[in-house]
């Protein structure tokens, strides 16, 4: 019986030992683009982000992440105002149609970049396939922070992803997916424009595969 009582605590044991080697976490960065929508204007952007796994072997795995995206616009700076050449002509009649007066050459164009928003969320991943080739679902919820000509705003938004994990025998993976934040009308301050929507598509890689 004493024997059976040892047999018995040692495969315990030994299934928590297991158990434990399993909880492995992962930490992966993030690039891509992002095409969002703040008071009914379109913008577009790229992005960067880092998310983090604390146990990848669970079902479905809590994944937790943040980042930033960039805001590029195009600006022509300030219209040059008209000049008449009416007084350097005298009593001549000018020969231009608009009676004298033209504009100088508009400076050239130029992208610049600002701050687009940034995000923190939580999602629940769950994959639909096991193997070297995973596709998955995840859902959740993220604080979108924005500033566009008022103070910082935050506002709750949930969003929803769908994508591919390709997974190599050395540990290391890659994935593509996109995802899509839906806009929700609770900010938690006042803001001169809402948070609409936002699409990323994007990919990433395990920056450290696996640790205990």
């Amino acid at each position: 019986m004493r024997r059976v009582i040892l047999v018995c605590a040692a495969l315990c044991i030994s299934q928590v030992t297991l158990a434990q080697s399993y909880a492995i976490s992962e930490i992966a960065p993030v690039a891509g683009v992002s095409f969002y929508s703040l008071g009914g204007t379109s913008i577009a952007g790229p992005s960067i982000a880092v998310q983090y796994t604390p146990n990848r072997f669970t079902a479905p795995a809590l994944e937790v992440y943040g980042g930033v995206v960039v805001r590029l616009s195009d600006s022509r700076g300030s219209v040059p105002a008209t000049r008449s050449i009416g007084n350097d002509i005298g009593p001549f009649r000018s020969p231009l149609q608009n009676g004298g007066d033209y504009l100088l050459a508009p400076p050239p164009s130029r992208t610049t970049i600002s701050f687009g928003y940034g995000f923190i969320g939580a999602d629940a991943k769950l994959f639909l396939a096991d193997g070297s080739v995973r596709p998955y679902l995840s859902a959740g919820m993220q604080l979108i922070m924005y500033s566009w000509a008022s103070p910082l705003t935050v506002a709750v938004a949930p969003d929803v992803r769908a994508g591919l994990d390709l997974r190599f025998s050395s540990g290391f993976s890659a994935f593509g997916e996109i995802r899509h934040v839906i806009g929700f009308p609770g900010v938690l301050s006042p803001a001169t424009r809402a948070f609409d929507n936002a699409t990323m598509l994007a990919f990433g890689f395990t920056f450290l595969p696996s640790f205990d």
